[in-house]
């Protein structure tokens, strides 16, 4: 769970009451019996209303150099609370200006939009989780909580797969769970609101708890099998969250679908054949000259077979990407396979002409049970 979350006053105090927003008192209160402080953050002199009821939250001046929009705060704090072992993925911003935004930008940090303030500043109404009452703060520090984050780990020297939780019902006993697999399944696949902001909060923590994500250049998702590629899918809401806080520049869509691919789950085909992804999918151009080297996070939905991140990082390999870290939301069974593709074309920035599959083998990795078992903790009070 988070121990500290950085605001402002503009998430706090309503000018046009005079008055604290309502629930904010009471929600900080609640996260402060958690064990979480609260600062206000200002490049100014301390409120003069930061008293009475509201003397429990701390006030932290940042001053002309560097004002608190730097970022430079939160190292600050850290270094301050170095006894205390507080680390990076332990603060929150609740943010209702541009100059929280641009505070959470700066330290990439999480930034939670604080819908509830009003006006909200022109730059970060589009950027953060947003939350529209300051009574789901206390949901939102147990969502954000990421003692064991990832179900489901293979790694190897070049591509290093994640997935979130056990996507799979068949034989599961927990009817909590159940539900829950449910609502994330309509979320990723029918674009459901229900629990959305959850599990996207859910996804950022894992990341965030997970040290190699800081050292991604460049985020991605794998488009569905009939994408637009306008960024209109559930997978592209949580990269661009995820860029986002890590202060990751876009080219656009990394991967580019020139035609739909055939549907493996309803087709008869072989669903381990990587075949149609191969003829469907190409490297966007923007991004020809700035793979070489680089460490690239690709984003879905579900991992089966493994189909779409073996094709994803055998198209990063040949652009001559050093990383491919692959994140799904879910994992069935245990029939992935890791794919040895062989990509002839010399050129990934166009549909492929040349290429063949070599080999396959079954992708091994470590599964860590509690990761489930703290996933239905942060939602069983609201499935």
């Amino acid at each position: 769970m988070p121990k500290l979350i950085l605001t402002s006053k503009s998430a706090i105090w309503d000018k046009s009451t005079n008055a604290p927003y309502p629930g904010v008192v009471e929600a900080l209160r609640s996260a402060k019996k958690e064990g979480c402080t609260t600062f206000v953050v200002s490049n100014h002199s301390r409120p003069t209303w930061l008293t009475g009821a509201l003397d429990f939250i701390q006030f932290q001046r940042c001053g002309f150099k560097p004002p608190r929009q730097s970022g430079k705060i939160v190292q600050e704090l850290i270094e301050l609370n170095r006894k205390n072992g507080l680390a990076e993925s332990e603060i929150i911003i609740l943010g209702a200006d541009d100059e929280d935004m641009m505070m959470a930008v700066n330290s990439k940090t999480v930034l939670i939009r604080c819908e509830w303030a009003k006006p909200l500043g022109s730059r970060i109404a589009n950027y953060g989780v947003p939350f529209v009452n300051p009574g789901i703060i206390p949901v939102v520090l147990k969502l954000l909580e990421g003692n064991e984050p990832w179900y489901f780990v293979h790694s190897d020297e070049f591509l290093t797969v994640y997935a979130a939780t056990n996507a799979g019902t068949r034989f599961e006993p927990d009817a909590t769970m159940v539900r829950l697999v449910n609502a994330l399944r309509g979320c990723l696949k029918s674009g459901s609101k229900e629990l959305h902001k959850g599990f996207v909060l859910h996804f950022l923590s894992s990341v965030y708890n997970t040290q190699i994500f800081r050292e991604v250049d460049i985020w991605s998702y794998f488009p569905s099998s009939g994408s637009s590629n306008e960024g209109a899918e559930v997978m592209a809401d949580f990269c661009d969250l995820a860029r986002e806080t890590y202060k990751k520049r876009s080219n656009g869509p990394l991967f580019i679908r020139h035609k739909p691919s055939i549907k493996r789950h309803l087709g008869k085909c072989d669903r381990t054949d990587p075949t149609s992804q191969l003829e469907t999918v190409h490297l966007n151009p923007e991004y020809a000259g700035k793979l070489e080297g680089s460490t690239v996070a690709v984003l879905d939905d579900y991992l089966t077979y493994g189909v779409s991140f073996g094709v994803a990082a055998a198209l990063l390999k040949k652009a001559g990407a050093s990383k491919v870290v692959a994140v799904a939301m879910g994992k069935f069974g245990n029939c992935a396979n890791l794919y040895d593709i062989e990509i002839k074309s010399d050129n990934v920035y166009q549909p492929l002409s040349d290429f063949r599959l070599v080999s396959t083998s079954q992708m091994s990795g470590d599964y860590e049970r509690e990761a489930q078992t703290d996933f239905v903790k942060k939602f069983t009070d609201y499935v």
